[in-house]
């Protein structure tokens, strides 16, 4: 009887470990989202590049070819408000939020007590009056529930009314923002998310390649980074949208045409009569248009030419907006999609590469051309252009493959992983 109760004590053990293992299962099985899928690491590099031969310009069509952002991961833009803090001004690196709340003091901020900027209507109402003077007191009264934001102006920080701003009038410009060349990420734990999540430089491998392309004359980079995604076949994965140069936003929308030039600021004293400015206005005669065109062509001008229908024209706007559209404007923009057909890894490439060109305005008339003169208008128009690139190809991981443009450069290296393993 002996060997049977041991036996027994044997099996019941056996019992009580199988079911705490069940028991543990369901938690375990949470903790690890992301081990049943295929995971690759993948290091892109992009630069554009001065074109050896021009003659083959013509085969770029000039009007933009739209890329929709669908089904697409973008990695890139959750750190780009992190580099804009970086670039703030010295002026404002204190401030967290652009506006502060009001204060009945200014000098709380450390700031002078001035008046803000209001409409002139509103303006000379309260300062022409014998019982509003413009001290410090009455404007602390003003200034109650409402909000000062900072806006950079001419090197300067100035004190602004956030609702005597127009939304729809354009904006003062500054510096076009330029997005870091190096992107680098905080990784992430492939069990534990089934999403794609950036590297550190750490995991670069094409360093040296891209110090070789910088040393390189006409060659400038825009991009490099690396991630870890799943893999799937083309129906399921997701593509993973990349930018990088210049943001064009301020200047142009994401068709390429040039947006309106911002009004110039207005002070105190532009609310003063001047005599002086009220004659620019006033319209030419006959006579003084005639002799104005006459000085341009004496001067070497030669406002009127022959129209040339053979010249590069600028395209036409079209009638609807494409759908999808990114909403800023980079100078590099477009979605790599990594996927496998059975166990071939294939990268399918899809980017527009932007760049500013002055489009001749061809006038279809002497009379648009002697107005054009009189106005002392531009002959051009500039436009954002772009450079577009597809490519499908079928790749090895572990090998360095390049997507080679006249304009632009792209390196990738998919690299496996532990979880790369065919499920």
């Amino acid at each position: 009887m002996k060997p049977t109760r041991q036996k027994t004590r044997g099996f019941s053990a056996i019992a009580a470990a199988l079911l705490a293992s069940v028991a543990v299962a369901p938690v375990t099985a949470n903790d690890r989202v992301g081990a049943d899928l295929r995971w690759f690491e993948v290091e892109v590099l992009v630069f554009k590049q001065t074109p050896q031969f021009h003659s083959d310009e013509e085969a770029f069509a000039l009007p933009l070819r739209p890329i929709a952002l669908t089904r697409q991961d973008d990695l890139l833009t959750p750190l780009r408000s992190q580099q804009l803090a970086r670039n703030l001004p010295s002026s404002l690196a204190g401030l967290a939020q652009p506006c502060l709340p009001a204060s009945p003091h200014l000098s709380d901020f450390g700031l002078p007590e001035i008046p803000l900027t209001r409409p002139v209507a509103e303006r000379d109402s309260w300062m022409t009056s014998a019982d509003n003077q413009n001290t410090s007191e009455h404007l602390s009264q003003r200034l109650e529930g409402e909000s000062l934001c900072f806006s950079e102006g001419e090197g300067e920080t100035g004190l602004v009314n956030p609702w005597y701003r127009d939304p729809n009038a354009p904006q003062p410009r500054g510096p076009r923002e330029v997005a870091d060349v190096i992107i680098e990420g905080e990784g992430g734990d492939m069990l534990r998310t089934r999403s794609p999540f950036l590297l550190g430089s750490e995991s670069f491998e094409l360093t040296s390649l891209r110090n070789r392309l910088q040393n390189q004359s006409g060659k400038t980079m825009l991009l490099h980074t690396t991630w870890r995604q799943p893999v799937m076949n083309r129906n399921q994965g997701r593509k993973v949208r990349l930018f990088g140069g210049q943001n064009f936003s301020q200047d142009y929308d994401y068709l390429g045409f040039a947006k309106p030039q911002p009004a110039s600021q207005s002070s105190w004293d532009d609310f003063e009569p001047n005599t002086d400015r009220l004659q620019v206005g006033v319209q030419q005669g006959p006579l003084e248009s005639i002799d104005q065109l006459l000085r341009a062509i004496d001067a070497g001008a030669e406002p009127f030419s022959r129209p040339d229908t053979q010249a590069m024209s600028l395209p036409e706007r079209p009638q609807r907006t494409p759908a999808n559209i990114p909403q800023d404007v980079w100078e590099f923009d477009g979605l790599m999609h990594i996927y496998l057909v059975g166990n071939f890894l294939h990268i399918d490439g899809e980017f527009n590469l932007r760049e500013e060109v002055e489009i001749p305005l061809q006038a279809t008339s002497l009379e648009a051309q002697a107005e054009a003169a009189l106005r002392d208008e531009s002959a051009v128009e500039p436009f954002l252009r772009g450079y577009y690139f597809s490519q499908l190809r079928r790749v090895i991981s572990h090998e360095t493959h390049y997507f080679d443009h006249p304009h632009f450069g792209v390196v990738v290296q998919i690299r496996r992983t532990d979880l790369s393993s065919r499920r």
